[in-house]
Formats: C-alpha cells, structure tokens, sequence
C-alpha cells in the first residue's frame, strides 16, 4: 500500500466521522448515515489494499520457491550431463 492510498484512506475515514458527528449533533440522520458510508468506504478500501499486499508478498515468496526449485533441478541434471 502506497503512502497517498494510507493517506486518502484516513483522510476519508476522519471525513466520515467529521460528518457523522455533525449529523449526530445536529440530529441529522442523513449525514450521520453518509459519515457511516464513507467510514466503511475507507476500511473496505485499507482491507483490499492489505489483501493486495498480502498476495504481492505470497507472489513473491512462489517465485523464490520455484527459483530454487529450478535451480536445484538443473544442479541435479547437470551433474547427469558430465557423466
């Protein structure tokens, strides 16, 4: 996750709860459900930036694996290639 997508996310989230205070203060029902919107706007966003982070990182560590995967087999193949 970028630095600017954290800080759009938490930007987003205090919005939120700037606009649920406000509607909860001024008893206005729509502000306070846009505020609550916006609010699960920015945590389904940090979730999907985290799930995409996870999936880099396991991206990552398959390629690793199968480098050593390759280069173990062609080790074993090269040495029937001397003989």
């Amino acid at each position: 996750m970028g630095i600017s997508d954290d800080f759009g996310n938490k930007a987003k989230d205090l919005g939120g709860k700037a606009k649920e205070t406000i509607g909860d203060a001024t008893d206005h029902e729509g502000l306070k459900s846009d505020g609550r919107q916006q609010q699960g706007e920015a945590a389904a966003d940090r979730a999907k930036n985290k799930v995409n982070e996870v999936g880099e990182k396991i991206g990552e560590a398959a390629k690793e694996g199968a480098e050593k995967a390759s280069g173990f087999a062609q080790g074993i193949v090269g040495n029937d290639d001397k003989k």
